[in-house]
């Protein structure tokens, strides 16, 4: 037997495997078998009543102080200055361009005149995905158009950085 070979617990057929790995069956069968084995007597099912008493915790008085806080913070609420906001450069259908820091909060306030479509609407979350898929294929990705509805994404000095790397 080879140093990565380890021996099934369920067969003992030897199968290859490296060392650090925790898998201890030969195949998809074998861990079916060693699963109802390990996992006989043991529920991980709900009652109702333990539903109930955590429902009726609601949340701790310390979640509600944190969320209220997170929202207004000018980090993580929705504002432009995000932490997780992007550069971007979008081109409409008729030419005129764009640049803004965050597309979620250039979205919400322009999806009404250049989408017709609601803020935070089913509708506005398909335009997000679409113009973020649209940059990540303009950026190399493996999938998707890097166009949505005849909007173009331009790849910002922040993108081109990224390409370089």
């Amino acid at each position: 037997m080879s140093k990565n070979q380890k021996i099934c617990v369920v067969c003992g057929r030897p199968f290859d495997c490296p060392p650090s790995d925790k898998t201890v069956t030969c195949s998809k069968e074998c861990s079916r078998i060693n699963r109802s084995r390990t996992h006989k007597g043991k529920s991980n099912k709900w009652t109702d009543e333990s539903r109930q008493k955590l429902r009726d915790l609601g949340q701790t008085d310390n979640l509600k102080i944190g969320t209220d806080a997170a929202k207004k913070s000018p980090e993580s609420g929705r504002f432009e200055t995000n932490i997780n906001a992007i550069d971007w450069h979008l081109i409409s259908p008729e030419g005129k361009h764009y640049y803004f820091h965050s597309l979620n909060f250039w979205l919400r306030e322009n999806c009404r005149e250049l989408f017709c479509i609601e803020p935070d609407s089913r509708e506005f979350l398909n335009a997000r995905s679409g113009l973020s898929g649209a940059k990540r294929a303009m950026l190399g990705g493996r999938y998707g158009c890097t166009t949505y509805k005849g909007w173009r994404v331009i790849p910002t000095e922040e993108d081109i950085k990224k390409i370089e790397k």
